[in-house]
């Protein structure tokens, strides 16, 4: 998700409420908007929501109305977001449940016609206001092919890239890419140095390292859920789409993004997830996808022609339970070995990594947990797997068939390959470190960013749009990381069960420099029968 602090326990924050002035220059401007459904990758088109502003600039108070019986769906799960100028943001979520007459995971409340949701800000953070008002987080890691010193980080407030292997970190802004503020996205780096972004407003590529963005008209109506290609054939990329209420595809280039062509895979009663290639046979290709009306289903589509044609299969009763469906990862050198997940669409939620030695034929459960999976990597040999969610880090050494809970990070795991070296995300807070390095497997993990080694924006010329951009807003970002210095660069040795033998020391709270307060949003909400 891309709301801010989702996932965060109150327990992480000094949040405290607090008097003052909201100083705003006179102005006061406030919005909303609506997405949804947001399982599996999937948003619905934005859609505005009248406001009623009253209060003061001490206290403002925004409502707005929503009809739940022309938005909400079963088993999807919807998101309000309200913001403040675009830096403060609050969230309250819902999910239909099977029961129609109850409304999770807020208190179970009788089926309301409309809500009414209340915005009050009662803290005041002086002199500061929050860039893009998400909590700092990493999200993703893309090595460059060919060339370990450089590495893209998708995080909750942008792109971070570094060309000294992690030494030192450069900013892109979300503005300057065109992606949404804290919105999620998915990143490429091709072995020239190009990065593609993939994300709900749409695919975008910088042929220049991150300083000019374009974004590419096919998906500027459609977004794009992903984005993937092989490093041994780089120019050819897949790019699948999962927006409600248009016809999602899945589309190819084979001239390294300079034009798509859509594939065969073309459904507007499908949202189409991810898309992998069998890095031992590229004409391999695996697609997967899922649907929720009137009942969930998942589908896996398989090619043997690089794209050309699927042959396509619903899984759902080859599956734990049908929902949400990502392919993740394919084998080094079995292309028969792909790994997937799935969501369950309907409570309680169910998370589950699946594996399939017969390409897709037949899919075994390997690992459930309480979160979804984000990311799997293989060892070059396919016999060690790792794979993420957004607590933890698992490690099997049988091929996939089996796994461990390794103790680092303590939250917030992501994981990628970069030739020997192995990235994870982690959280600052616990862990002491934004992101990971282990040259021996998850052994041992290293420091390999912390928040003081973002040295400003990307140095780009003017004219650009992270040149042009990105200055401007840099002090409000800097200002929103916290400022203490980092613990000793003390690597993490996993111990033989998995526990970990050697921890940096803990943490604060992640408060930014204008001091101890915090902005407090609390989002109220009132029934109308």
């Amino acid at each position: 998700m891309f709301a801010p602090w989702a996932g965060y326990s109150a327990g992480a924050f000094h949040r405290v409420r607090l008097d003052g002035t909201l100083d705003l220059s006179g102005e006061l401007l406030l919005s909303a908007e609506l997405v949804g459904p947001l399982t599996g990758g999937a948003l619905r088109q934005p859609v505005p929501v009248p406001l009623s502003v009253g209060g003061t600039l001490d206290h403002p108070r925004v409502e707005f109305d929503l009809d739940l019986r022309a938005l909400a769906a079963r088993g999807l799960e919807c998101e309000v977001r309200a913001w403040l100028r675009g830096f403060l943001e609050a969230r309250w979520v819902w999910t239909r449940t099977a029961d129609s007459s109850s409304l999770s995971p807020a208190r179970r409340v009788g089926a309301p016609r409309r809500m009414r949701f209340l915005l009050l800000t009662a803290s005041i953070l002086p002199a500061l206001a929050l860039a893009h008002g998400a909590f700092p987080q990493t999200l993703s890691v893309a090595p460059r092919p060919g060339n370990e010193q450089q590495l893209a980080v998708a995080t909750t407030f942008g792109m971070l890239k570094s060309v000294d292997r992690g030494e030192t970190w450069r900013w892109i802004c979300e503005e300057a890419i065109g992606v949404a503020s804290g919105q999620k996205f998915t990143t490429w780096f091709h072995p020239d140095g190009t990065l593609f972004v993939a994300s709900a407003r749409g695919l975008f590529i910088s042929k220049d390292g991150g300083c000019a963005w374009t974004p590419v008209p096919d998906f500027a109506m459609v977004g794009a859920a992903d984005v993937t290609a092989l490093a041994s054939r780089p120019d050819t990329l897949f790019v699948p789409t999962a927006r409600y209420g248009v016809t999602n595809r899945v589309y190819r280039s084979v001239n390294g993004g300079q034009t798509f062509e859509p594939t065969p895979l073309a459904s507007d009663r499908m949202f189409y997830t991810s898309v992998r290639i069998a890095p031992s046979d590229p004409n391999r290709v695996y697609a997967a996808g899922w649907w929720f009306d009137p009942t969930a289903s998942s589908h896996f589509f398989r090619s043997d022609d690089g794209g050309d044609t699927f042959t396509a299969e619903d899984v759902s009763a080859k599956v734990p339970a049908p929902g949400a469906f990502t392919v993740h990862a394919v084998h080094p050198t079995q292309p028969d070995v792909v790994f997937a997940s799935m969501s369950t669409a309907s409570p309680p939620v169910e998370n589950h990594l699946l594996r399939s030695g017969d390409g897709g034929k037949a899919f075994e459960k390997v690992l459930s947990t309480q979160e979804p999976f984000n990311s799997v990597a293989l060892s070059d040999d396919g016999q060690t797997v790792w794979a993420a969610t957004a607590a933890h880090l698992y490690r099997s050494t049988d091929g996939g068939k089996t796994f461990t809970e390794l103790a680092v990070p303590a939250k917030n795991a992501c994981v990628a390959r970069s030739n020997n070296a192995l990235y994870s995300c982690a959280w600052p807070i616990l862990d002491g470190w934004a992101l990971f390095r282990s040259e021996d497997g998850a052994d041992t993990f290293c420091p390999a960013m912390h928040w003081n080694d973002i040295v400003g924006p990307l140095e780009c010329p003017a004219g650009t749009s992270t040149g042009d951009t990105c200055p401007m807003l840099w002090p409000a970002q800097e200002a929103t990381l916290p400022d203490d210095a980092p613990p000793a660069d003390t690597c993490i040795v996993e111990a033989p069960d998995g526990g970990g033998d050697v921890k940096p020391p803990p943490r604060r709270c992640g408060c930014a420099t204008g001091g101890d307060a915090w902005w407090w949003l609390v989002l109220l909400w009132r029934r109308r029968r």
